[in-house]
């Protein structure tokens, strides 16, 4: 009997002990990208079909005839129409080249103006080549008429030459007949007869030389319709290349492919993740997001678990990190998008918090975990994880704002049912948190 008291004793005194000085954390939870903050950026098909990769980090220089279509499409290149009608012949070829797959990326620099993949979409393809075959034809039709103005345009001088050349000749007659008529030989009929045929042919050769400046507008009004022609066929050839083909426009890394290659996408899909930066180091920033009543109790220097989402946090715990900032306002869908990079990502984040407060969140780095799937990040657990982290994998937050003994959470229930406080009012789901 004296025992079993003693334990009681023993029992509650312990649990006395643990309610007084044991510390229970309280947490708000939230999401977060890992991404560098500010330096993710997605790139998107521009029409629908498959996509073939093109790039490969074992050959990071961009091709010349690549480096070409690129400059070209930037208008950083001027092409004759001839050129231009060559370039068309390239772009439409890249159909035909080898894919690259590419398993090893992220570690080595992609060059501006390295064509990462194309869009094989038959309906743009099949719009270029119907340009390309309009061209051709107005072209054909427009060269067989400067040919035709060409030889009109010698005939007519020919004719002029020798028109010319026959007013010579009967104005010099005509000068005889005159002196003769001074002379009282030739008759004044016959004086005006000679005159009207020099009248005649300077007549004739105004005539020729109307035709002949006629023709040479013809001929500039030609060339005009080329040029347009031209223009309208590098217009098309642009906007080919803008919504099918995707290059790098400035040194980059691939740091996640988003659309496997041979896979179909559809507009604004996106194909890959980019950043200018290597690969994600482990002590960078990135950035959360929580509620505004969550991020009213937090503060930088508060801890953070972050647990990929679909992952066991029970299990598996989570990677370590601590709060650096917290902003002020809520970021809207804009702010999202140039912080997350892809507008689609920001979408279902505003899905999941609307308007959300971001937080900067630093992960703490643990060299041991280097080169396993913990990819060099500290985690609350020492087990292995089922499966690697990757940029871009979206975390579930918990921030741990304060620890408080177990007593105090008791003693506020239990003076409100013992009547000793009025009970708290209860804040309604929809009121408004006050700052």
């Amino acid at each position: 009997m004296r025992a079993s008291i003693l334990i009681c004793l023993l029992i509650s005194a312990g649990g006395m002990l643990w309610a007084c000085f044991a510390r229970i954390p309280i947490y708000v939870n939230g999401f977060a990208l890992l991404v560098r903050t500010g330096n993710n950026l997605e790139l998107p098909s521009q029409t629908e079909g498959e996509v073939n990769h093109n790039f490969t980090t074992k050959n990071s220089d961009t091709s010349i005839t690549d480096q070409k279509i690129y400059k070209f499409s930037r208008q950083d290149l001027k092409l004759n129409p001839a050129q231009t009608e060559e370039l068309i012949d390239t772009v439409m070829a890249i159909r035909d080249r080898e894919t690259m797959q590419q398993k090893d990326f992220g570690t080595s620099k992609v060059r501006e103006g390295s064509l990462l993949a194309w869009i094989n979409d038959p309906s743009a393809f099949t719009l270029l080549k119907q340009s390309l075959d309009t061209y051709r034809i107005k072209k054909t039709k427009l060269e067989a008429k400067q040919q035709e103005i060409s030889r009109s345009n010698q005939n007519l001088s020919k004719k002029i030459k020798l028109l010319k050349k026959q007013t010579q000749l009967q104005y010099k007659f005509f000068q005889a007949v005159k002196e003769l008529n001074i002379e009282g030989i030739a008759s004044r009929a016959l004086l005006l007869e000679e005159e009207a045929k020099v009248d005649a042919l300077l007549n004739q050769i105004l005539t020729e030389q109307d035709k002949l400046d006629a023709n040479k507008d013809a001929l500039i009004l030609n060339k005009t319709d080329h040029n347009q022609a031209a223009i309208k066929l590098q217009t098309a050839i642009r906007a080919h290349i803008d919504k099918t083909l995707i290059f790098a426009e400035h040194d980059l890394f691939v740091t996640d492919i988003l659309a496997p290659n041979l896979t179909q996408v559809s507009h604004k899909d996106s194909i890959f993740r980019i950043s200018k930066q290597k690969i994600l180091v482990p002590t960078e920033n990135i950035p959360g997001f929580l509620s505004q009543r969550s991020a009213q109790q937090v503060r930088a220097g508060m801890k953070v678990l972050a647990t990929p989402t679909g992952m066991s946090r029970a299990q598996h715990g989570g990677m370590l990190g601590v709060v650096t900032g917290v902003k002020m306002l809520p970021s809207s869908n804009n702010d999202l998008t140039k912080i997350l990079g892809s507008e689609a990502i920001a979408s279902d984040l505003t899905g999941l918090i609307p308007e959300p407060i971001q937080v900067t969140i630093q992960l703490e780095q643990d060299p041991a975990n280097q080169g396993t799937s913990k990819q060099g990040i500290k985690w609350s657990s020492s087990g292995e994880i089922p499966y690697p982290v990757k940029r871009g994998d979206l975390l579930r937050l918990q921030i741990t704002t304060q620890k408080v003994t177990p007593i105090s959470l008791l003693l506020p229930w239990a003076r409100k049912l013992s009547g000793s406080t009025p009970p708290s009012p209860v804040l309604s789901e929809t009121s408004s948190p006050t700052r």
